[in-house]
């Protein structure tokens, strides 16, 4: 259910209806999505990502979500890409200071940078 704070801000909390919390890439970076594991026949919904945005984070796309039971968050049609003016993400890490987080970041840096030799 949608909590709505004296600032008027909507919450969608996580449904339970699948685990498809986010997923990133180089192409894009997604947040909910994806069908229920359990469907109801009676409903038919288009479920969609809740939020999708390309690689370049200039571009974004939303749909109704059934992982967090959240309408469209564009104000364009379902699946029509809008242009992103502005976007403030937020990161969580294991580290406890940011001596071990740069620590971290450089292993995973190096990690991709040397898997690109790799075939598969």
């Amino acid at each position: 259910d949608a909590r709505v704070s004296n600032s008027n801000i909507e919450s969608f909390s996580w449904t339970g209806a699948n685990r498809n919390v986010q997923l990133s890439n180089l192409q894009r970076l997604i947040v909910g999505g994806g069908e229920p594991e359990f469907k109801d026949s009676k409903n038919g919904n288009s479920w969609g990502f809740g939020l999708t945005l390309d690689g370049d984070l200039s571009r974004g796309s939303s749909c109704s979500c059934a992982t967090f039971g959240s309408p469209c968050l564009s104000k364009s049609p379902e699946r029509e890409f809008f242009h992103v003016e502005n976007v403030e993400l937020w990161s969580l890490t294991p580290a406890s200071t940011i001596e071990q987080a740069e620590k971290l970041e450089a292993a995973r840096e190096f990690i991709y940078k040397h898997s690109k030799l790799i075939e598969v």
